[in-house]
């Protein structure tokens, strides 16, 4: 059996969906948590139900960190890798402190190495320096997993060979959202209630950053209201640092009585609430996917959501299973409302027909199969040389340092 050890920062509902998709096709994994947390709250730790051997380094982000900053992480990865002696590793990306480490490990043990990665080109100004170094690490695997088409061509532009490239790396469990929408829509009076929603609302959801796009979302919401004056009301979920000016920009247009900022929704909570919208909204500026979209689709709600958007121009057919706007116009936001607001009830459940048909072709499965593609591809490469000093220089410097910016 080909044993195989994939890096991730900690096991949440996303992450063990696909854990246990890469074990139901590769069952020689175990996965390596380095963090047991992740950055920000919706992607916290999680009781995993797969099944799937895992192999903890650090148990909270404090210690992480500490571990980085005292040079014991290469020595820590270094450790779980001689434990589980695996043919082959999969790193999360190139920033993050274990990657590097996992690169300097398989380079020394001959052991080949795949990349997974959500990147796409227009993620973030771009700097020579910062692409080529990660150029320099993405030379050192010998495959890749990534999201969807734009993914695999900033892969590309990296260096990764087309074929060397798998996709479906950004999956959800398709299946919690879709079984348990259906039931909440058996129960929708009862919901409604429980968790004080209106009776017709739309949907959006996210940290309160500037990212996140929610003050024109509150402006483009009330240029659709002025064109369908009985326009559901739209539910804002999440919190974060920007609530205050988000909390001012409903004031500036008028909006208190139609927008309404439901706070943070458990995972479990989250089908029902995209099951009674008759729609979800995710305008960011930026974002690598947007797992969100992932969710209301499955769900089988018409979509909205911006072309910087990973998942966007993958899983969402323009006037079909949604609407592709721009996250930098108000007036093409306001658009895409109207457009949504003024379609019939059975127009809007043919599009969320159609969202579900599509995001089922990227849930879990999908995953499974890029990730066996990509390992595979990675064992029959050619056997490893040696690092030359410089490579074994930047690899050891990125294992003593914290980075938090993973475009």
């Amino acid at each position: 059996m080909t044993k195989i050890a994939i890096f991730t920062r900690q096991i949440g509902p996303y992450h063990d969906a696909r854990f246990r998709a890469a074990y139901a096709v590769c069952p020689g994994v175990t996965v390596v948590s380095t963090a047991s947390q992740g950055w920000f709250k919706e992607f916290t730790s999680f009781d995993r139900s797969g099944g799937y051997p895992v192999k903890t380094l650090y148990n909270s982000l404090p210690d992480y960190d500490a571990a980085i900053r005292a040079d014991q992480m290469r020595g820590a990865v270094f450790q779980a890798l001689d434990e589980i002696s695996p043919d082959c590793i999969a790193i999360g990306g190139w920033a993050a402190a274990e990657s590097a480490a996992a690169l300097l490990w398989a380079y020394e043990n001959g052991c080949p190495c795949m990349i997974m990665s959500e990147s796409q080109a227009f993620d973030a100004k771009r700097s020579r320096s910062a692409e080529w170094i990660k150029k320099q690490i993405v030379k050192l695997c010998n495959a890749a997993l990534v999201g969807g088409y734009t993914h695999k061509q900033y892969m590309q532009d990296l260096g990764m060979a087309d074929d060397l490239i798998s996709l479906g790396y950004n999956a959800v469990d398709n299946e919690h959202f879709k079984t348990h929408a259906a039931a909440a829509r058996q129960n929708a009076d009862r919901l409604r209630v429980e968790f004080d929603l209106p009776d017709r609302f739309i949907l959006a959801s996210g940290r309160f950053i500037e990212k996140k796009n929610f003050p024109r979302l509150i402006r483009a919401y009330a240029e659709a209201k002025k064109a369908v004056p009985d326009a559901p009301s739209l539910v804002i979920l999440g919190d974060g640092k920007e609530r205050a000016i988000i909390e001012a920009e409903i004031a500036a247009t008028a909006m208190q009585d139609s927008v309404t900022l439901a706070g943070f929704r458990t995972y479990e909570q989250l089908p029902a609430l995209y099951a009674l919208s008759e729609g979800f909204v995710h305008v960011s500026f930026v974002e690598q996917w947007g797992l969100v979209i992932n969710e209301a689709m499955s769900t089988g709600v018409p979509v909205i959501a911006s072309q910087a958007c990973g998942a966007a121009s993958t899983v969402i057919s323009q006037g079909k299973s949604g609407f592709l706007v721009d996250a930098t116009k108000t007036a093409s936001i306001a658009d895409g409302l109207t457009k949504l607001f003024q379609m019939s009830p059975e127009e809007r459940k043919t599009m969320g027909a159609n969202a579900a048909d599509a995001i089922a072709e990227w849930g879990p499965d999908r995953f499974g199969e890029g990730f066996a593609r990509a390992i595979s591809q990675t064992l029959q490469s050619p056997p490893r040389g040696k690092l030359w000093f410089w490579q074994k220089a930047m690899l050891d410097n990125f294992s003593k340092r914290i980075i938090r910016d993973v475009a």
